[in-house]
């Protein structure tokens, strides 16, 4: 391992090394424009599986994948690809908006109705709020809890309605108003914290009858949120934390089960099946199912690369989003 070496490029040296490397016929002022929009190290991730593999000429990767590009491989191609991948994320971070508000407003239900001010005192919540942090000794989970809601809160201090509070309430937010300036991670940290009572219902509010299975679900679907909001990459992505795997038995409705059992769940498929069994459970008005599928029907068509299996999906990945 040694020190990244590699020059600085004007954008006319991008493209004259793109043409170097086989994509001879692109267009240099749509090549411009594009790589000034997008950003030559960005748009690799979409040109890499466009280069030549095995025995090619050429210089290697340490995957042994070219530096030369495959003889059908276009420049709109890699663009195509991120461009897909960009409708992708807005069509998914869309319904996780739908989904973290109906969460958002489950968990200021659920905690509201024992203690309005659990959320800051402990009330209402589980007795496993005092459990010691591994890694943090002397600090206990609600301890960790409070400290990700005080950051929030300050992070929140411009609002008006925080300004409100501060000034007519002595400062203090009923869980139904402190969820406002909650993002999705801090939602789902305060559902962890819940009884488990409440934990149950608000999982079957979900369609999910595990709240153990419900947690880690939704720490991948914050994952996602995460990616999505980052604009990082979530067509051919692999995650690295793998969800459990589903049975008939954590799902209310188990119709729901070919959705989750087709994608593979280290991969974008599994989370868009979450998403969408969570979603029919709590909001059926919304058809997530046609935004999506009219998104995946776009994805270019390129030589080589199966977009659907690189995103997890079955062989007929454009139709199974749409069972269940």
């Amino acid at each position: 391992m040694g020190d990244y070496d590699k020059p600085f490029l004007t954008f006319d040296e991008q493209i004259n090394l793109l043409r170097k490397r086989g994509l001879d016929n692109l267009d240099r002022a749509t090549a411009l424009r594009d790589l000034q929009r997008i950003g030559y190290y960005r748009l690799s991730a979409y040109t890499y599986p466009l280069r030549s593999t095995g025995a090619s000429t050429g210089e290697t990767t340490a995957d042994q994948r070219s530096t030369q590009f495959a003889t059908l491989a276009t420049f709109e191609d890699a663009v195509g690809l991120h461009d897909f991948d960009q409708r992708l994320r807005a069509v998914t971070l869309d319904a996780l908006a739908h989904l973290e508000l109906a969460l958002r407003t489950a968990v200021a239900h659920g905690l509201g109705k024992h203690s309005p001010f659990g959320h800051e005192t402990g009330d209402g919540l589980g007795p496993h709020i005092f459990q010691t942090m591994p890694r943090k000794p002397g600090s206990t989970r609600f301890d960790d809890w409070r400290r990700r809601y005080d950051k929030l809160r300050a992070a929140a201090s411009t609002e008006d309605f925080v300004r409100h509070f501060e000034a007519n309430y002595n400062a203090r937010f009923p869980i139904w108003v402190a969820v406002e300036f909650f993002d999705f991670g801090a939602t789902a940290w305060l559902f962890s914290l819940l009884t488990e009572s409440d934990q149950r219902t608000i999982s079957r509010q979900f369609g999910i009858l595990q709240p153990r299975v419900f947690q880690p679900w939704l720490r991948s679907l914050n994952s996602l949120r995460n990616d999505c909001a980052h604009h990082n990459r979530v067509w051919n992505r692999v995650w690295s934390t793998v969800p459990p795997r589903p049975s008939a038995a954590v799902l209310r409705d188990r119709r729901s089960l070919p959705i989750l059992e087709k994608g593979q769940r280290d991969r974008y498929a599994f989370r868009a099946g979450l998403l969408q069994v969570m979603l029919q459970a709590t909001d059926s008005s919304f058809d997530w199912r046609a935004s999506l599928a009219r998104t995946l029907a776009s994805a270019p068509n390129i030589d080589g690369i199966d977009i659907g299996q690189s995103m997890g999906f079955a062989a007929t990945w454009r139709d199974s989003i749409l069972e269940g």
